[in-house]
């Protein structure tokens, strides 16, 4: 026959299952408060070299579009001159030819993989949540950075392949062609000024770590 138990066994093996079931779930805490900021880390690591290769795309880009828009500033002189001489068509169609071969407006390859995989896994909620807002407002930045490019493309398009038509069929106004390629240079000027902007603000963004 089992002896009985005094409330003081009972009390003890009580607090021992307490015990077992308080160091568990403190354990579980434990282990499920290292994965988050592993997570975290990781994010952090990945986002701040997405957003440093970023920087280096966007300053090739600048340094492109700027040396393509002294090409074409170059065309531009060159052909004004010949159209306020009232030089035959043979003469400006070179310059013509010239500028529709140096027509673009370069953009950067905008890049997110790394923001996108950090709120895949919700490690995002696991950052430092001023350190979140700062990552979250840069590729906010760089988005519509992204969608002022598509809407210059579109007006560069629109504009450029009208223009195109009339040299093939020779039926090209000089003055017009002018018109376009200070559009351009315009167009190209103003989303480098974006990219500029964009580039001082990524800049403090990894500054502030």
């Amino acid at each position: 026959m089992d002896a009985i138990k005094t409330p003081k066994q009972y009390l003890l093996e009580y607090s021992l299952v307490v015990l077992g079931v308080l160091t568990a779930v403190g354990l579980e805490n434990w282990r499920e408060s290292r994965r988050h900021k592993e997570l975290a880390d990781q994010a952090q690591v990945a986002i701040q070299q997405e957003l440093r290769d970023q920087l280096g795309e966007i300053t090739r880009v600048l340094r492109a579009n700027t040396e393509n828009a002294k090409l074409v500033d170059g065309i531009y002189d060159h052909l004004l001159a010949k159209v306020r001489a009232n030089a035959p068509r043979e003469e400006w169609m070179p310059e013509a030819q010239a500028f529709f071969g140096h027509i673009q407006m370069m953009a950067p390859d905008f890049h997110r993989d790394a923001w996108d995989a950090a709120l895949s896994s919700q490690a995002v909620l696991y950052l430092d949540p001023v350190r979140g807002r700062r990552y979250a407002a840069a590729y906010g930045r760089i988005r519509d950075v992204h969608d002022r490019y598509l809407n210059r493309q579109e007006s560069l398009w629109e504009s450029w392949s009208s223009t195109r038509v009339d040299a093939e069929t020779g039926r090209l106004d000089p003055v017009v062609l002018l018109k376009v390629v200070r559009n351009y240079v315009a167009l190209v000027e103003d989303f480098d000024a974006f990219l500029e902007g964009l580039t001082e603000s990524l800049g403090k963004t990894l500054d502030a770590g």
